[in-house]
């Protein structure tokens, strides 16, 4: 059975199940709060950002992003994501992997549940598997 992929954004983060957009998408500000202390524990952001600086209502364009000129690139071409390229993987998308990569090797994680820590790596550290499904699904189409 194909797994369920609902909202993957251009550089490959699962949406659906990320903690910033469920949150903004529920209207949750205790919960975006929750996030807010959880991404400063982590490093991920400074002790004095407000939680409303973490709201994401998905990958749009007018969104800040930690990786602008990848979504830009995928956006500027029509595509939803990376995935979707014939150039993928680029220069931008192993930048991305990388950067990912040592996020998370960084973390603290003894600050979150284990809940937390399976949604928190199944929205953002599964890049490359979200679009080496897309870009496989894709190709095998074409």
């Amino acid at each position: 059975m194909k797994e369920k992929m609902d909202k993957i954004g251009a550089c490959g983060d699962d949406c659906s199940c990320c903690p910033r957009y469920t949150a903004e998408s529920g209207g949750n500000k205790k919960e975006l709060m929750r996030v807010r202390d959880l991404w400063v524990s982590f490093g991920w952001r400074d002790s004095g950002v407000d939680y409303r600086e973490l709201e994401c209502p998905g990958c749009l364009k007018e969104n800040k992003c930690a990786y602008e000129k990848l979504r830009d690139c995928a956006f500027h071409k029509g595509l939803a994501n990376c995935g979707e390229c014939g150039m993928y993987p680029c220069s931008l998308n192993l930048e991305a992997f990388e950067r990912t990569e040592k996020l998370f090797a960084a973390c603290n994680w003894t600050e979150c549940s284990r809940e937390e820590r399976i949604s928190i790596e199944r929205s953002f550290n599964r890049k490359k598997f979200n679009l080496d499904r897309i870009h496989s699904e894709h190709s095998a189409r074409d």
